[in-house]
């Protein structure tokens, strides 16, 4: 049954006039006429009375004209449904983040998030794989790639600033602190690197002071595909790591690590947030995408502007 023709049905039954039910659906006579043909020979029954003067429900039309109300009524509730949907900020929400990122967020985005959205539960998926995002298996994913999807909504959150770090121990090992360039990471006598693991594209180290730029290929003997491990062997004094500011801040703080070339930092990873496209977007996933752009903006220390 063609909808179209079903509501033009109804219109017609609730006002008793083509010419008010034209009106009303600012179409023309002719084209309610036709509708209700149309109906009529799908049903295959008589759905009016029609004389000069007036036009009157047969048995069947009355049927219907029940139903139809029924389903116009179930069809303002399902509408009203999905706009609750979206204003309310409840349910579910499934966001998938790499490891370290997914750290920093839980320490300071969530608790702030959880008090102000109570009824909003959070399912957190820790990887930096493909995830499923535009089929809805996802929510949020916050990924640096290189080539962004085209079938999903992507906002920038920013470009995250890397610095190298190594123990004390090690910076005075191999009197680190007098290192002034970039370069000097590469000559023949140069301190242990540990290097990324996972892309050997992450091993292009893309080094920024203001409006100077050098980016070097670097190697070392230890290739680890965790930020968390990479962290633990700084630390340790097993060599000197890339790794995102907000993660060794407070390490730098208490002394537990130094930044090397402090004047430099490591422009690697341009961070988005990404949503399946879709209307009448839901208020949690809403809400926490503008919590994240607020947290970005709270600590411009974590990101570079280039």
């Amino acid at each position: 049954m063609n909808l179209n023709h079903l509501q033009t049905f109804s219109t017609v039954a609730r006002l008793g006039s083509l010419t008010a039910a034209a009106d009303e659906l600012d179409v023309s006579k002719g084209l309610v006429s036709r509708h209700l043909q149309a109906l009529e020979r799908d049903l295959d029954v008589l759905l009016f009375h029609r004389t000069t003067r007036r036009i009157t429900l047969t048995e069947a039309g009355e049927a219907l004209y029940t139903r139809a109300r029924q389903i116009s009524d179930l069809s303002r509730e399902a509408k009203q449904q999905i706009l609750d949907l979206a204003r309310e900020v409840s349910g579910a929400l499934r966001i998938t983040v790499p490891a370290e990122l997914g750290r920093v967020i839980a320490r300071e985005v969530v608790p702030d998030f959880v008090r102000d959205f109570p009824a909003v539960s959070l399912i957190m998926d820790i990887s930096t794989a493909l995830r499923d995002v535009e089929f809805g298996n996802y929510d949020l994913a916050l990924r640096a790639y290189s080539a962004l999807p085209d079938n999903v909504i992507a906002r920038d959150l920013g470009t995250v600033k890397s610095v190298v770090v190594a123990s004390p121990a090690f910076v005075e090992r191999f009197r680190l602190e007098e290192l002034s360039a970039p370069e000097q990471l590469v000559r023949t006598d140069a301190p242990a690197l540990i290097v990324n693991a996972g892309r050997d594209d992450w091993n292009l180290w893309p080094f920024q002071k203001g409006a100077d730029r050098v980016e070097l290929e670097l190697h070392g003997p230890h290739r680890i595909g965790n930020y968390g491990v990479a962290f633990e062997m700084a630390c340790q004094g097993q060599g000197m790591a890339c790794l995102p500011f907000y993660q060794v801040r407070s390490a730098l703080e208490r002394g537990e690590l130094v930044q090397v070339l402090p004047d430099w930092c490591v422009v690697q990873h341009q961070f988005h947030i990404l949503r399946a496209r879709q209307r009448g977007l839901p208020g949690k996933i809403r809400a926490f995408e503008k919590t994240l752009l607020d947290w970005r903006r709270q600590h411009p220390e974590y990101f570079v502007e280039l």
